[in-house]
């Protein structure tokens, strides 16, 4: 997995995910989907040099996502039905993926949730 800086070509697939989330989910206080206008105006507002959105891009067969950063504080929160979305998904690589908190959580930031599941992988071999 690379976490990289979102680009233009990444919103189509982001909208999709949001607003699925929007409609079966719990991780939005929206009410109704965006539109793709919409999504573009959102996306530009929030993109600067400095304050900018990341996407987590899946390179290979990966069996599990590590969740590390801010985002980790939110536990089951957010894995539960995140999970039921990733279990709903289709993809080329592989059945299904499993979901888990870095063991430092917020602590753990980007970097070090990248060194634990390369780690993980180790293990599993």
């Amino acid at each position: 997995m690379i976490i990289r800086k979102t680009e233009r070509r990444d919103l189509p697939a982001l909208l999709d995910i949001y607003n699925d989330e929007v409609e079966h989910g719990v991780a939005t206080l929206d009410l109704h989907p965006r539109t793709a206008e919409q999504w573009d105006q959102w996306f530009a507002d929030h993109s600067s040099d400095t304050h900018f959105i990341l996407t987590a891009e899946i390179v290979t067969g990966a069996e599990t996502i590590v969740l590390g950063g801010g985002v980790s504080a939110q536990g089951e929160t957010l894995l539960s039905p995140l999970q039921a979305k990733l279990d709903r998904m289709e993809t080329p690589y592989r059945e299904k993926f499993r979901l888990t908190i870095a063991p430092d959580g917020n602590a753990s930031g980007t970097l070090g949730a990248r060194k634990y599941f390369e780690e993980s992988l180790r293990r599993e071999k």
